[in-house]
């Protein structure tokens, strides 16, 4: 899996949190196609670079950001 590849997923997982529109983590980990236990990495890798706290709201059925937006990864 090449870089190119790697950003892109976080940029994804990024937007789709933002929607607030991620599915469950199993849904969400086969959109990125990626583990279950990868997802869960990106998700952490994603929350210490953005300095915010994602959580997964059972009562929408996604993640998302509890401090508003994050900002772009490069």
């Amino acid at each position: 899996m090449g870089l190119q590849e790697i950003l892109s997923r976080f940029n994804r997982l990024q937007e789709l949190i933002e929607q607030e529109s991620t599915g469950s983590p199993e849904d969400l980990a086969e959109t990125l196609g990626v583990s279950k236990r990868q997802l869960l990495n990106y998700i952490i890798a994603l929350k210490n670079e953005s300095d915010q706290s994602i959580i997964y709201d059972r009562s929408i059925q996604s993640y998302k950001f509890m401090n508003g937006n994050a900002t772009e990864m490069d």
